[in-house]
This record gives structure tokens, sequence and C-alpha cells, in this order.
């Protein structure tokens, strides 16, 4: 277990020399957040003309059967309503974002940023934990990969992510005889997957998902 901490962690101290670790802050801009908008479909717009004849005249529809050229309307016009509502549905944009309060975090290092996948090395002053956030638009490949977690004591919780948000997020230990004393904690919102793992924190369970409550609250902003 410790080999596999060791392992995790002197992968990410290598990846933040090369990108540079950056202090978490209160001011403007202080914190480091990372957006990256995933392939959106292309909106359809259906503009239906057809069958639609200027005033004081009739369309040759309307001239040989009326209920007919009605029925072959309301077709089209459901179809046309159907396809633009296909064309607006949003992509998911993957979003991580960290408090800006240093005060609450502090020392964060992106040691992972791709088209499908960011990652955030942390120190969580509130736990005194080192941490690892995890965002991506795949399920798996996240950090509850590299620990061998408790599933018997496996608890779900709905939580209020700032003023508005509500998800539902799942909380993990390390098995009991482990060595490595964490908590994980995962949920999903709008198509992204999250995942907040801290080392020393198996007595924090608490103010772990209050951490990952805040990541949520900020990583759903626009």
């Amino acid at each position: 277990m410790r080999k596999k901490k060791a392992v995790l962690y002197f992968a990410a101290a290598a990846a933040a020399v090369s990108i540079g670790l950056v202090a978490c802050s209160s001011g403007t801009g202080a914190g480091r957040e990372t957006v990256i908008s995933a392939p959106a479909g292309q909106d359809t717009a259906v503009n239906e003309t057809q069958g639609i004849g200027l005033p004081g005249q009739e369309s040759s529809e309307q001239t040989e059967g009326g209920d007919q050229s009605k029925e072959k309307v309301s077709g089209r016009s459901e179809q046309a309503e159907s396809d633009i509502k296909t064309g607006t549905e949003k992509a998911p944009v993957l979003r991580l974002k960290l408090p800006e309060d240093e005060t609450i975090c502090s020392s964060p290092a992106v040691i992972r940023e791709d088209g499908t996948t960011i990652q955030i090395q942390f120190h969580d002053e509130t736990t005194q934990s080192d941490a690892m956030a995890w965002a991506s638009l795949e399920a798996g490949g996240g950090p509850s990969e590299y620990y061998v977690l408790d599933e018997e004591g496996t608890e779900r919780q709905e939580v209020l992510a700032g003023e508005k948000i509500r998800v539902e997020m799942t909380i993990r230990k390390t098995v009991e005889n482990s060595d490595i004393h964490g908590i994980l904690v995962s949920w999903n919102y709008e198509g992204v997957f999250y995942e907040l793992w801290e080392d020393d924190a198996r007595e924090s369970a608490d103010a772990v998902v209050d951490m990952a409550a805040a990541i949520a609250a900020r990583s759903a902003e626009d």
C-alpha cells in the first residue's frame, strides 16, 4: 500500500515540476482552475415553409385534400421540433476548480490536463492531508484505482454544493488494516465524473465531504 502511495506521488511530483506549482490565494483569480469544453454537437435549426400558401392562394395539397395537407404539415412540424431539441443538447464541460481561500487549500499543482481528464494535487489545511482532486469525462482512471477501499463501509449522502446544487456523493475509506488511512469521495455532475482522495483523513470524513462540496460548487460555475 505504501509503495502505491509513493509511486503515485512521485509521479505527481515529477509532473508538477514541469508544469510549475501554483499557490491558492484569496485574491481575484488566485485559485488554480481549469476548464475544458468537450466537443459539442452541431445545433440544428429547421424552418418549415412548405405547404404554406400566400394570402388569397391555396396550395395544391389544400386543393386536393385539406385534411391530408394538415396532417402532413403537422407531422413535419413535430419532426422539426424534435430536431431542434436534439441539436441544442449541451455537451459535458470538463471543469475542476479548487477553493480560492489559501487557509483551506494550499500548494495546488496541476499534474494532468488533457481533453478528457484534469488532476490537481494540493494540501487540505483543515485535515492536514495531502489530497488529489480528479475530474474526467470517463468513469475510470481516478485515484480510487490506486487504493484498496472498504466497499462494505461505503456511505452515500446527498450534499448541498453551494446554494442551489445538490449532488449524491459516495464516501469510502481504505480497508481497516491499511497503513494509508485515506478517504475517497466520488460524485458526478452533468456528465463529468469527480473524485477527491485525501491520504490521512480516515477520522475526518465530514471535513473531506465539505472539501468535496466546495470543489463541486466551484466546478459547476460557468
